[in-house]
């Protein structure tokens, strides 16, 4: 008998020390899970994912560009010994008799126009005031990835919209596409490489900035159509906007391909597309344009570019360099078939 009451007190001693256990256990996952739940802020590559802070460092570098013919918005590109420069896109000016800037605290100038450059579809206003006003952060477009969330700031439709912000979505950190424009009564078809994203942002945004997470400016809004929005890299931006400021005479040099990059490209990409497994670097060729200086000079789809005169070309700002450089002249290194070749040619072929 004594042998049992031992024993029904060893179980209870058991039973008493579990119940602690699972409740020590219970409240240490409760307070984790209180803990986690109440934080309402979280990282991605290590930029704060909190909207408000990125539009709230921003807002200030962006402005509504009122025409009298039209509505869009721009940035605060640079401030110079009274000088605001205000860049937007040239399609938003284009035969304006009269133009304004409306800037975040609802202070208006009148603007003028210092010159535009249609193909690029970027313009330079110039605003005279006394008030520096700080220009407006920019980032690197080169290091966009696709599916990176970014925010735009701008005036879509009319003026009571002022300053409107939407998110976006990189849907592809670097698209080539065919436009083309009318100038001096001629219609001129070219490549033009661009963002895309998401199809979320309204119209009526051109000219608007896109941010990333760190508040940095990576490119402007300039077209949309029904599936995607469209905006200008701001690498691109960059070049075009300080040879304006700086009076500098420059042409872009239409090289006319379309492709992809090999350093971005997988192994299972590069035996699909038929690369050479030990080529890693250079530019896949998987379009050429008809009349432009690479069709002229026989580059073929399929082709690998390695190099234009000695510039290896590994990424976009390298293209940037070659399309926006005062050569006249061209020595292309590139592998077709197995064989490194070298094609040579001139813009006045």
């Amino acid at each position: 008998m004594k042998k049992n009451n031992r024993l029904i007190y060893l179980l209870i001693i058991i039973l008493v020390i579990w119940n602690v256990v699972l409740t020590v256990v219970y409240v240490n996952n409760k307070q984790y899970s209180i803990e986690h739940t109440s934080v309402n802020e979280t990282t991605v590559t290590g930029f704060s994912t909190d909207l408000t802070k990125v539009v709230e460092s921003s807002k200030a570098g962006v402005v509504v560009v009122e025409t009298n013919m039209s509505l869009s918005s721009g940035i605060v590109y640079k401030y110079d010994n009274g000088i605001c420069y205000i860049v937007t896109t040239a399609h938003s000016v284009a035969d304006a008799s009269s133009i304004s800037v409306v800037f975040a605290s609802g202070a208006t100038y009148d603007a003028s126009l210092l010159d535009k450059d249609n193909f690029a579809d970027i313009a330079v206003l110039k605003v005279e005031t006394n008030v520096e006003i700080a220009p407006i952060i920019l980032g690197d477009s080169e290091l966009l990835k696709d599916g990176e969330f970014l925010t735009c700031i701008g005036t879509p439709k009319n003026t009571q919209y002022a300053f409107s912000n939407e998110l976006a979505v990189v849907s592809s950190k670097l698209r080539t596409i065919t436009n083309s424009i009318t100038f001096d009564d001629n219609l001129y078809e070219y490549y033009t490489s661009i963002i895309q994203l998401s199809s979320n942002v309204a119209e009526g945004y051109s000219g608007a900035p896109i941010i990333n997470m760190n508040g940095e400016v990576v490119g402007l809004i300039t077209m949309k159509d029904a599936n995607a929005t469209f905006a200008l890299p701001i690498n691109e931006i960059v070049i075009v906007a300080n040879n304006i400021i700086n009076e500098t005479e420059y042409n872009k040099i239409q090289l006319g391909v379309k492709g992809l990059f090999v350093n971005e490209l997988e192994m299972y990409e590069k035996t699909q597309l038929n690369i050479p497994l030990d080529v890693n670097n250079g530019f896949y060729v998987n379009g050429v344009k008809v009349t432009t200086l690479a069709s002229n000079m026989g580059v073929k789809q399929g082709d690998v570019i390695l190099s234009i005169n000695g510039l290896a070309i590994n990424s976009y700002n390298d293209l940037l360099a070659v399309e926006y450089s005062e050569a006249t002249s061209f020595d292309l290194e590139i592998v077709r078939s197995n064989e490194i070749i070298n094609l040579v040619g001139s813009i006045n072929d």
